[in-house]
């Protein structure tokens, strides 16, 4: 994302995005998400911009009427599983909000372990800390769980192995059993 993309989300929505926040826009650290409204913290402003104007809109989704998101609130992300993640507009440390999928009644704000409300570079901290301790290499471009080509190739090969164990087994003991 560059600086004019910045400055584009604040114009649409009306918004001045928190330094911290900003920096990690400009900067962002998990390499297979750059540039994609997908993740922890989206990094496409187009995408950034259309939801946050979704979001605050009253609509109805799945035959449910939704509430408008406050303009206090400005949709980053989400972890695709339902809860979208929200930076506090009014807060002096961008605190980081929660929300259970689209529900705007059920915003709080993400703690820490004692329970202090965690600014969004604090909160992101933890995050890519997660992903580290499951595994994950945030430094690379291939997004994690993707089949690639060499991982198609390596089980195909490993079942044409297994197929011809199986059948040199079986024609083995029809030749044992005088077949």
């Amino acid at each position: 994302m560059t600086p004019e993309d910045t400055r584009r989300i604040e114009d649409s929505l009306g918004v001045t995005l928190p330094s911290e926040y900003r920096h990690l826009l400009l900067n962002p650290p998990v390499q297979y998400d750059r540039g994609t409204p997908f993740g922890d913290l989206w990094d496409d402003a187009d995408a950034i911009i259309e939801r946050n104007q979704e979001l605050r809109s009253k609509r109805r989704s799945l035959g449910k009427d939704y509430d408008a998101l406050p303009n206090r609130y400005l949709f980053v992300g989400d972890d695709s599983a339902g809860w979208q993640h929200l930076v506090d507009l009014d807060s002096d440390k961008a605190i980081v909000n929660i929300m259970q999928f689209e529900a705007v009644d059920s915003i709080s704000p993400a703690r820490d372990n004692d329970e202090n409300d965690l600014s969004i570079s604090d909160w992101f901290h933890e995050r890519l800390i997660e992903l580290r301790d499951g595994g994950i290499d945030i430094s690379s471009s291939d997004q994690p769980g993707k089949i690639t080509p060499g991982g198609v190739v390596g089980v195909l090969l490993f079942c044409v192995i297994i197929a011809t164990i199986f059948a040199l087994v079986t024609i083995g003991i029809d030749s044992l059993n005088g077949r």
